[in-house]
């Protein structure tokens, strides 16, 4: 089943860790900015600030109660194509920053399709005529077509998935049970989203500045592919680099730089994680501030349709001092990954979702 109805683009940079970690209010940007933002994106798309208009737009659409976007992946081709993760990314922002602009200028929260398919293949043509980009035929179909003409051709085959398939594609989300204590590492509270495409997540900390989350979470995609190598968990890693940099904008951080990647390998088990490193300062007047300057070790793969992200933040030095504490948590999820728990045990030593 391939209808989502979610406040988010399927690929694109929104990053839910920016409302859900840092608490960001997006839906108090002003429709103006982001109109100025819209703008930007879909006449520089490859512009070194494209990606946080991007970060901007989606975060808007899935915060603001006055924005409302039912996606379809029928509307988005690219999306099928798992070569072309950075060209779905844009193409997805796109539908969604044309979707919110004609909201605002309706000033009415009812979804557009129509604007955001114009939108998209106003940005195709953009980097069709600004890089190397072969042509994708159904994309050069419906430059031929009317928009009107898409929707009733998208909204057929919807139909059709939806009479094969039913709900049965639907999975629940992996429940993770782990330990409550990790080496020095203490569980600390489960938080349960009230959007539930956001799914809950745990946190760990220690009495110093380590701090471990470990989030589950679909976004409300229902067709979200296994393991580490599909256009899925390649845009969500590019989010958080997206996310941290927003964070600079709104002036809560400062000195975000992104560092080194690559994937983290438990041979034994044969699970992959995804990995990349940022690091950040805290901005001076936040109410959490640590002088020193922060790491942040994001881990990310997806399994049974959900995405399982942990994201590790520390100073540098206690990186090093913990770095098998940090590992043993990764090791216990992929051991859940790979064969999963009974939900058998001592409650007192495992952390148990809530009943």
């Amino acid at each position: 089943m391939k209808t989502i109805e979610i406040l988010l683009a399927i690929f694109a940079f929104s990053n839910f860790t920016s409302v859900a970690e840092e608490e960001v209010d997006y839906a108090k940007v002003k429709p103006s900015t982001i109109s100025t933002a819209i703008t930007r994106l879909l006449d520089k798309p490859l512009s070194e600030e494209a990606d946080d208009y991007s970060a901007l737009i989606v975060n808007f659409a899935q915060a603001s109660p006055d924005i409302a976007i039912s996606l379809n992946t029928n509307f988005l081709p690219w999306l099928e194509d798992d070569k072309l993760p950075e060209l779905a990314l844009r193409l997805t922002s796109a539908y969604v920053a044309g979707n919110v602009a004609e909201q605002i200028r309706l000033d009415k929260a009812e979804d557009s399709p129509a604007a955001g398919i114009v939108a998209a293949l106003k940005m195709y043509r953009k980097l069709r005529q600004t890089e190397t980009l072969a042509k994708i035929p159904i994309l050069e179909r419906w430059g031929k077509m009317t928009p009107n003409e898409i929707l009733a051709e998208a909204e057929a085959n919807t139909k059709k998935e939806n009479k094969q398939c039913g709900d049965s594609d639907v999975k629940k989300a992996p429940e993770l049970q782990l330990p409550n204590e990790i080496g020095s590492l203490e569980f600390v509270d489960r938080t349960e989203y009230d959007d539930k495409n956001l799914g809950y997540s745990f946190r760990y900390q220690n009495e110093n500045s380590l701090k471990a989350d470990v989030y589950v979470y679909d976004k409300g995609i229902g067709n979200l592919l296994e393991g580490i190598d599909s256009p899925q968990a390649a845009s969500e890693m590019t989010s958080m680099g997206a996310a941290l940099k927003q964070m600079e904008q709104l002036g809560k951080y400062e000195k975000v730089r992104e560092g080194k990647s690559g994937t983290k390998r438990f041979d034994d088990l044969k699970i992959q994680f995804l990995w990349a490193r940022h690091s950040y300062k805290h901005a001076p007047g936040e109410e959490e501030i640590f002088t020193e300057r922060r790491i942040s070790d994001t881990f990310l793969l997806i399994h049974q349709g959900s995405f399982i992200k942990i994201r590790i933040t520390a100073t540098e030095d206690d990186l090093k001092e913990h770095h098998d504490e940090i590992d043993t948590l990764l090791r216990e999820i992929a051991k859940q990954i790979k064969k999963p728990s009974s939900g058998k045990g001592d409650s007192s030593d495992v952390t148990h979702p809530p009943h």
